[in-house]
């Protein structure tokens, strides 16, 4: 009866685990409904099998009975596939292995005490949870979005680990002392394995990290740089207009005394336009935001696009400006890509922002064909995963709690930011 508690307890908490490392592409609430009828089902079935099959059976069969079905289950659900999946499940399997070991290894030192075994599964457990939670996953997760490539190795060594434990040594830890000793002994290594895992991914995490803040950089220089050689051009062309302003006056004197005064006017109109071009349209009053909107708004320019923007920034944005610029900076190159698929008239994007009560951002462009969306409401791709551009601003919405939309709609696909 204690075997048969122990692999429901697991059951669960393994379950539990997966739920923590799967990336779910269904809502919260769709996902918490999966996994509670799926474990349901199984924990049934195991108290079913036991009573036709007995401990001995249902322990040899239990790859069968639940990592099977559990890998069929979180394919379904998760946004990743292939080995990226593979690797999340065989983690969480580890982790309950080594939940399971340390407290068999209590339990068989204890000389089989029942509380001692219940307070060192619920310590272990309750430990590594919080350890995945606040650690792994936050890695994982960033993990499975940049990194695309290793993963069969690493699934190679937790599966040659799982065969051990399970079936080169099939007995429970507690029970047998060859069992207590070898398996906890395996699973402290499997611990230093991972260890080293998250090592490196957290070393790869930081050069992507300084990658990106290069190319924060990179496109914030390139922005003010496209900035100063706008105003730089500005500045010669009044200086020339302020050459030929005396000349200019002495000409409408001589129409107006002449009593010319039609031509006069139409002149004077011709050097309001040409003063009117010298202008140097400010977007907004934060320098690299200003620098962004002006630097994509020209190529949208350049490529026929028709702009209506609205942009009400008087002041530095409480969030960081060269991350909300390079938000800025994808969702307006998206909808650039976007627009020169289509035929010039029909180029169109529009940008709204405003500051108060909070800072909300709206950009929206024409599409050339519809756009389909996950379970998640983000737009699907073709490449694998969705693009860089909506990584990126998920991610920042991540970072500053900030809600985020994306949706297509009468041709019009919109990306919604609120802060």
């Amino acid at each position: 009866m204690l075997e048969l508690a122990v692999i429901l307890y697991m059951t669960f908490v393994g379950m539990s685990i997966n739920l923590l490392f799967i990336c779910s592409r269904f809502s919260k609430r769709k996902t918490t409904f999966i996994f509670f009828i799926t474990t349901i089902i199984m924990i049934i079935s195991l108290i079913m099998l036991w009573n036709i099959l007995g401990t001995h059976f249902l322990i040899k069969l239990y790859t069968f009975i639940i990592h099977v079905p559990s890998i069929l289950i979180f394919m379904y659900m998760s946004r990743y596939h292939g080995w990226k999946l593979l690797f999340q499940l065989l983690s969480s399997i580890s982790f309950c292995m080594i939940i399971q070991h340390i407290a068999g290894l209590t339990y068989y030192i204890t000389n089989q005490n029942i509380l001692a075994l219940i307070i060192s599964y619920l310590i272990s457990t309750i430990t590594l949870f919080l350890f995945i939670i606040y650690y792994i996953k936050p890695i994982l997760v960033k993990v499975l979005m940049h990194i695309n490539n290793g993963y069969w190795f690493m699934c190679l060594v937790m599966a040659i680990y799982y065969i051990t434990v399970i079936y080169l040594i099939p007995t429970y830890a507690g029970v047998e002392l060859n069992s207590t000793i070898l398996k906890p002994v395996i699973s402290f290594i499997m611990i230093g394995f991972y260890t080293l895992i998250m090592f490196l991914f957290t070393s790869i995490l930081r050069e992507i990290e300084i990658k990106h803040n290069l190319n924060i950089l990179e496109i914030q220089s390139s922005a003010l740089e496209s900035r100063i050689n706008a105003i730089k051009t500005t500045e010669k062309m009044i200086e020339l207009e302020r050459h030929d302003l005396r000349h200019r006056l002495k000409t409408i004197e001589n129409l107006i005394l002449n009593k010319k005064y039609d031509i006069a006017i139409e002149f004077i109109n011709s050097s309001q336009e040409r003063i009117d071009k010298c202008k140097t349209i400010s977007w907004c009053k934060p320098p690299v935001l200003d620098a962004i909107f002006s630097s994509y708004f020209e190529e949208a320019k350049l490529n026929n696009i028709e702009i209506d923007a609205k942009i009400m920034l008087s002041q530095k944005p409480y969030v960081n400006e060269s991350e909300l610029a390079i938000v800025i900076a994808n969702a307006l190159e998206n909808a650039i890509h976007a627009c020169i698929k289509l035929p010039v008239g029909k180029r169109k994007i529009k940008c709204k922002v405003i500051e108060k009560p909070t800072i909300m951002l709206e950009i929206l462009n024409t599409c050339y064909e519809d756009v389909n969306f996950d379970d998640n409401s983000l737009p699907i791709t073709n490449k694998n995963g969705h693009g860089i551009g909506v990584q990126s601003i998920i991610s920042f919405c991540n970072k500053y709690n900030a809600v985020y939309k994306f949706q297509y709609e009468n041709g019009w696909f919109s990306v919604q930011i609120i802060m």
